[in-house]
């Protein structure tokens, strides 16, 4: 639709509109089909649209369209060029980090412990998040600068 008809006002308000009663259709079908990223319940899905199309009608309207030299996005161009890797690492790291045995527990509750769970709860588990996500993008950055990309 982007590449179609470009990014005008039209195209933003359809994504913002689309995307709010994506939102909206997947918080009634939760009611009976609870959101669930594991199994990717269709009401899941349907949140995840919603919010991925609001979010888009909102990076087309701030960012510029043929901008070569993109600072602001170069941080996220990680994620986008190595999804799949990005994701199966993550996940095979966190699995390691809960069986390795650390101090008469594993790692990864070692690290919240000792690290994040002195900022209180909230925060604690924010900065556990964010920072397990810049472990991720580190090994997608490494990927990245090796040239080396996951496709099916």
């Amino acid at each position: 639709m982007v590449r179609r008809r470009g990014s005008g006002p039209e195209t933003l308000i359809k994504f913002l509109l689309l995307g709010g009663l994506s939102c909206i259709v997947a918080y009634g079908w939760d009611l009976l089909f609870p959101i669930n990223k594991k199994l990717w319940t269709s009401s899941y899905v349907l949140w995840t649209v919603g919010l991925d199309l609001m979010a888009m009608s909102l990076l087309l309207a701030l960012l510029p369209a043929n901008s070569t030299s993109r600072p602001v996005t170069q941080f996220f161009e990680i994620f986008g060029k190595n999804p799949l890797a990005i994701y199966l690492l993550s996940e095979i790291l966190l699995v390691t980090l809960y069986v390795i045995p650390l101090q008469g527990t594993t790692v990864w509750p070692w690290v919240y412990a000792t690290l994040f769970q002195p900022m209180g709860s909230a925060l604690g588990s924010l900065g556990m998040a964010v920072g397990f996500m810049l472990i991720c993008w580190g090994l997608g950055y490494g990927l990245h600068t090796k040239r080396w990309y996951w496709r099916v």
